[in-house]
């Protein structure tokens, strides 16, 4: 898994991109993200037990990247995407949206894009 996690601290909203292969840690990436930034996630299966994220703010042309391994091997067929709220109630966020949105399977498999009518969450 991998994605942006947004939270309160004090009085400070921090938004910080994020991995997971679990059952380890989540990994925090180390990079400066704030409102209306353009970011993209890739996720890469290597292997079963073994891949690497990269994390790539295009507003501010920060990048990074991450290796992952884990005992608990991916089942590699399935991609997701979503909103996920940690807390109660969920924050509205106006509208979102998912763009370029494409999980490619093995060689030879043809890429799986996420429908347009599912690209936006308004009032999330």
């Amino acid at each position: 898994m991998a994605g942006v996690l947004i939270y309160v601290d004090g009085n400070r909203i921090i938004y910080k991109a994020w991995c997971e292969f679990y059952p380890n840690k989540p990994y925090i990436f180390d990079l400066d993200i704030s409102p209306g930034d353009e970011i993209t996630i890739n996720v890469t299966a290597i292997t079963t037990t073994c891949g690497v994220v990269t994390v790539c703010n295009l507003t501010t042309s920060q990048e990074d990247d991450h290796k992952l391994d884990s005992t608990s091997p991916l089942c590699q067929s399935d991609a997701v995407w979503l909103i996920y709220r940690a807390n109660n109630p969920l924050v509205n966020f106006g509208t979102l949206a998912y763009t370029n949105a494409t999980a490619y399977g093995t060689p030879g498999t043809y890429p799986w894009d996420l429908p347009p009518r599912a690209q936006r969450c308004h009032h999330c």
